[in-house]
């Protein structure tokens, strides 16, 4: 007799959910255009252009031949705001940014920059050309 009633009651629970799924299937437009794929590159923009990054170091004076979004240098590893997204070089600022410290693991480390002149912050990757003595030094004060 118990098993009978479990049954009716599973049944009962079934028919509820199916109820609901439906219920809520109702409420979705049908006439939605389909989400982008994430291989779907006509909805993608080709983004700003790269643009020749040649700087002198404003903080060392170090030249630094840039390679279209070089955005720190290499030797002393300040950079400089001027990025609202990253390659756009649309920021305002243009205040120097302090490396503070470094985030991550091998092989993926980042340089926490901060602007002097606003404050705000960015993370950019650590790359080859960097000085490792440098890197050390931030890596240090942790």
């Amino acid at each position: 007799m118990k098993q009978k009633k479990y049954i009716t009651v599973a049944v009962i629970v079934v028919l509820f959910l199916v109820g609901v799924a439906t219920i809520a299937w109702n409420l979705i437009p049908q006439n939605v255009a389909p989400l982008p794929t994430i291989l779907d590159t006509s909805v993608l923009s080709p983004g700003p252009p790269i643009q020749d990054s040649d700087f002198v170091c404003e903080k060392c004076g170090a030249s630094v031949k840039g390679g279209g979004y070089t955005n720190h240098c290499p030797k002393c590893l300040w950079s400089k705001h001027v990025d609202v997204e990253p390659g756009d070089r649309a920021a305002s600022c243009r205040g120097l940014m302090e490396p503070l410290m470094l985030e991550g693991s091998s092989p993926e480390y980042s340089i926490l920059h901060r602007c002097v002149l606003c404050g705000h912050e960015r993370k950019n990757k650590v790359v080859s050309e960097d000085d490792p003595d440098a890197v050390l030094t931030i890596a240090k004060r942790r």
